[in-house]
């Protein structure tokens, strides 16, 4: 899947920042990608209802109900819906919670646009073609970028 293949993608994006709203927008900027923000878990789930969405990008403190709370929910109604998680920092990160949620990958903040398209690219080829194996991404640090799920 190339960068024009994000036409016409849904994406849900649950961000309670209006900074990083305008960052995310300006990254999905010319892509194609359809994009729903949210500012709460409960806006994102009720955007289910009304689109057919094709991935989530969320953020792990959120308003309301936390971010892994969202996934599960995501993963339990959804469970072909790939999620993305973004996270500032690892004060409140938890690797091994994001994936017993069910996250299909994560990265921190700040990150490029580079990166950000890739990732969601990388998952949503993964979800047309589950056949195909994909190795773990991993970040200058070393760490895995996309856990085993």
């Amino acid at each position: 899947m190339s960068r024009e293949e994000l036409n016409k993608k849904t994406l849900l994006v649950v961000e309670d920042s209006l900074v990083c709203q305008a960052l995310i927008k300006a990254f999905l900027k010319n892509t194609g990608a359809i994009v729903i923000m949210t500012g709460t878990g409960e806006e994102a789930l009720e955007a289910f209802k009304n689109h057919k969405i094709d991935l989530v990008i969320t953020d792990l403190r959120l308003p309301g109900t936390s971010g892994i709370t969202l996934i599960r929910n995501i993963k339990y109604n959804y469970p072909g819906i790939p999620v993305i998680v973004q996270t500032a920092s690892n004060i409140d990160f938890s690797e091994a919670d994001c994936i017993d949620a069910g996250c299909d990958s994560y990265i921190t903040k700040p990150y490029s646009r580079s990166l950000f398209i890739d990732s969601i690219i990388r998952l949503l080829e993964k979800k047309n073609h589950p056949e195909r194996k994909y190795p773990k991404m991993i970040r200058k640090d070393g760490k895995f970028l996309q856990p085993l799920i």
